[in-house]
């Protein structure tokens, strides 16, 4: 069964990635990346898998659609591809593989998908209900425009969401690993709805997906993604050196990847030392 598994990466982030494609290099795993355009693309090798770098490259900035449009630029390369991928995974550079590559393989058989929900966000409506007209703005940075497009729409009595009223709007974490069925779900799927919001990539597909919402994980939508994410220690906490016993101890269980770590040596120690 063929895997595809998506990247969104920046910056300094390729000796990471190299080091996760080198644990889950296979014929059966090929990777498609997105690298944002501000940066210079990587020089990204495999033996066995595939490696696609998607375009056209997008300047992506935080909490903008410009990261629903990064994403949904990684299923259609992928999805559109004659390998005919069962299963397609989001993370993102930074991230390390927490599965070796005949447990990923033997793990991951297409007959699901694993997907976040977080159902205590109670503003979430927020995030798509209000227009925010600049996609190139990160406005967590800049507090007093976030203000000023908040009252602006709330002056112009804005709410998108009303006619969309017969749907409701859910929550959870952007990173997911989605069976094919799911993926053109997405796929077709209007979007235009969640353009021009705030966040939104923590909404779209949860929104388009609240089938796959399983309420025996609501205390932590990271573990229903299969992520091992903690944000008690950070935000998130970015995994050190110090904390390879920890990582090797959720190895080869029920997460696929560990968000984030520091350095690419961490990969090598959990798997190869």
């Amino acid at each position: 069964m063929k895997q595809a598994i998506l990247v969104m990466g920046h910056g300094e982030q390729s000796t990471i990635l190299q080091k996760t494609i080198d644990i889950l290099d296979d014929k059966d795993i090929d990777f498609f990346i997105h690298w944002d355009k501000k940066y210079r693309q990587p020089d990204i090798r495999a033996k066995h898998s595939a490696i696609c770098f998607v375009s056209p490259r997008l300047n992506i900035v935080w909490g903008t659609d410009t990261q629903i449009k990064g994403e949904i630029l990684l299923l259609k390369e992928a999805y559109k591809s004659l390998q005919n991928y069962k299963m397609f995974h989001l993370i993102s550079a930074v991230d390390m593989p927490l599965m070796d590559v005949s447990y990923f393989k033997k793990f991951f058989n297409g007959n699901r998908s694993y997907l976040g929900f977080d159902n205590n966000s109670s503003t979430v409506a927020n995030r798509v209900r209000y227009y925010y007209p600049f996609s190139n703005i990160n406005f967590r940075a800049h507090p007093l425009w976030t203000k000023i497009v908040i009252l602006t729409n709330r002056f112009l009595q804005v709410d998108r969401w009303k006619k969309y009223k017969e749907t409701s709007i859910y929550k959870g974490p952007n990173w997911f690993s989605l069976n094919r069925e799911d993926v053109s779900k997405v796929l077709e799927a209007n979007l235009n709805k969640f353009f021009h919001s705030y966040c939104a990539d923590e909404v779209f597909i949860q929104t388009l997906l609240p089938q796959l919402n399983n309420h025996n994980h609501q205390s932590n939508d990271n573990f229903a993604a299969l992520r091992y994410i903690d944000w008690n220690r950070g935000q998130p906490y970015l995994f050190q050196m110090s904390d390879v016993e920890e990582l090797r101890k959720v190895k080869n269980t029920e997460y696929a990847f560990a968000r984030k770590i520091s350095t690419p040596r961490l990969i090598d120690k959990v798997f190869n030392e």
